[in-house]
């Protein structure tokens, strides 16, 4: 079956029914650990991350988000996310929709350098999903 965006929309329907505190938030915390973060929220705040994710994958399958690249490209994680004023905190600016694994995996090599992106192709976590 291929996915259609009125199952993702009808989806998002159901979970904006479950949310309680539609301003409710998550947050990435640094838990003191040199690159330790957790995702920490309320079960709305959670919720809502995922309508935030859903919705991005709407756009891009309507045609209707930003392309910046190889990617699509949306902020509106943002308006759900507690930004942390620390500097250890992660600060999220988007939320980046690859169309398939090949192109996510070429963009994540571009940015960590040639030593770990070496080691991501001979790792068996990072193989593509769908092979």
């Amino acid at each position: 079956m291929e996915p259609r965006s009125s199952d993702i929309t009808e989806a998002i329907h159901l979970i904006e029914r479950q949310v309680a505190t539609t301003g409710a938030k998550f947050a990435i915390v640094d838990e003191g650990c040199p690159d330790e973060s957790s995702l920490m929220a309320t079960r709305d705040g959670f919720l809502n991350l995922a309508l935030a994710i859903l919705r991005l994958v709407v756009l891009a399958d309507e045609g209707r988000a930003e392309e910046d690249g190889p990617f699509t490209w949306d902020d509106g994680i943002k308006a759900v996310m507690h930004q942390l004023p620390s500097l250890r905190s992660v600060w999220l600016v988007g939320a980046c929709l690859f169309p398939d694994h090949s192109s996510l995996m070429t963009e994540i090599q571009g940015m960590v350098g040639p030593d770990l992106a070496a080691s991501l192709t001979a790792d068996p976590a990072y193989k593509d999903p769908a092979s």
